[in-house]
């Protein structure tokens, strides 16, 4: 399998999230360690085009049980970036609802992942916009708003220090790094 991620920009990072389920049966036969053929290759360029490749397998992992695991502390970066990528599908979901004229459907989709997402400024701020836009029953914009939102979450390149800045600090950011909570308005 093959990901392709957006360019790169000076100060800023790119996102993979890599999730596997390796059942009880294969669990066993591993014994305490748990060898994965999963290896992750980079290629790139630099500014002036010399190449770069690099290649790496991720180690064993230790098998754990249920209670091992859930006593494992998150990361928080991590899990805020798999709450991006969670709200990218519920603006997907809400995209087909208002594309089928499923209002009520795409309402109570919007409704949902604004609780849901209530703790992640960024999202939360998006889905006021797309609940804003499903009480106006504009098709054609509300589509629009949700396929280019949750193509923003999905897919996005972000400051490397984002989460650490202020309101006034954010405005230091290129803009094409900047997190809107509405797709294509300008600033003031």
């Amino acid at each position: 399998m093959t990901w392709m991620l957006p360019d790169l920009a000076f100060a800023s990072e790119a996102w993979a999230v890599l999730e596997f389920e390796i059942s009880a049966g294969e669990a066993a036969i591993a014994g305490d360690m748990l060898a994965t053929a999963i290896t992750v290759a980079i290629q790139a360029a630099t500014p002036d085009s010399a190449p770069i490749f690099l290649m790496a397998a991720l180690p064993p992992l230790p098998i754990v049980d249920a209670a091992q695991w859930n006593a494992m502390p998150s990361d928080e970066l991590v899990a805020r970036r798999v709450l991006e990528l969670d709200a990218a599908q519920v603006l997907e979901a809400v995209r087909v609802a208002i594309d089928a004229d499923d209002w009520p459907r795409a309402e109570q989709l919007a409704n949902a992942a604004l609780q849901r997402f209530a703790q992640h400024e960024w999202a939360a701020a998006i889905l006021a916009t797309m609940q804003r836009l499903i009480g106006a029953r504009d098709k054609r914009l509300s589509a629009k708003e949700a396929m280019y939102a949750s193509r923003s979450l999905n897919v996005r390149l972000s400051s490397a220090h984002e989460e650490n800045l202020g309101v006034e600090a954010a405005m230091s950011i290129p803009r094409f790094l900047r997190r809107k909570p509405e797709q294509g308005k300008g600033e003031s």
